[in-house]
């Protein structure tokens, strides 16, 4: 694992936690990860704005120093990109789903069989034949397994069996004290060949999730297919920020 370093830096503002950053790195670039949800910054509590600008104008200097290549994917509470254009940086305007599981409706099905496995190497070694026949490398889920020890998210396997054959796996993550639920981009059911073995499995993470969480957050929308994936729920449309240097 030494060729990735992890940066943790905690943000306080008149020593009021303002906002938890953690930031992957590979030789001097930030590396977007798919076992991250789409952003990595965590809002502690909501400050003035033009402290916030200050803040995030300090932070953007200190990662120009440090990082030849930056790409930041930012919280979907963090709507003001000025801070990043007044530095050059281009913003470009993504959109996530959410699903509300206060009022979330779900499909309950007796035909499919589920399981949670906790992320790591002898789960994933359980699941090898179907790793290999969905052209999924395990050798990036084992390398990205060693990743989520360093970073402050949970990650899961939901399997989905059909007649005790595994018929589909997603991965999600979360985070203690964070009422949202995230699948992760790239390996979410929003990705999947079989669209209606993902809804089943979705329906049951829904009706899983329901008691501990407030939201489900799909992951990345900006697709015509994915739309058309997330009206099988009652959806809110989110938008988030990325920023990149080059």
């Amino acid at each position: 694992m030494d060729k990735y370093n992890i940066h943790f830096e905690l943000r306080a503002i008149a020593q009021e936690p303002f906002a938890h950053i953690a930031l992957l790195a590979q030789q001097g670039n930030l590396v977007p990860s798919a076992i991250l949800p789409y952003h990595f910054i965590d809002f502690e509590k909501r400050v003035e704005a033009h402290k916030e600008v200050a803040l995030f104008l300090d932070f953007i200097k200190h990662l120009s120093t440090t990082f030849s290549n930056i790409e930041l994917k930012m919280p979907v509470q963090f709507t003001d990109a000025r801070p990043f254009t007044w530095l050059g940086f281009k913003v470009v305007q993504h959109y996530t789903y959410l699903i509300d599981l206060q009022n979330a409706s779900y499909v309950k099905s007796n035909s499919f069989r589920f399981e949670t496995l906790a992320f790591n190497l002898e789960n994933l070694a359980l699941l090898t034949s179907y790793f290999v026949e969905q052209n999924i490398a395990l050798a990036t889920l084992q390398d990205l397994v060693q990743l989520a020890t360093l970073l402050p998210y949970q990650i899961w396997m939901q399997v989905l069996y059909n007649q005790n054959q595994i018929a589909f796996v997603h991965f999600y993550c979360t985070k203690q004290q964070d009422q949202t639920l995230y699948l992760l981009a790239g390996l979410s059911p929003l990705h999947a060949k079989n669209k209606d073995f993902a809804i089943q499995n979705v329906n049951q993470l829904i009706q899983q999730a329901r008691t501990n969480y407030l939201h489900i957050d799909l992951g990345l929308g900006d697709s015509y297919d994915e739309m058309l994936f997330a009206n099988h729920w009652q959806v809110q449309v989110k938008p988030y920020l990325v920023v990149k240097n080059k």
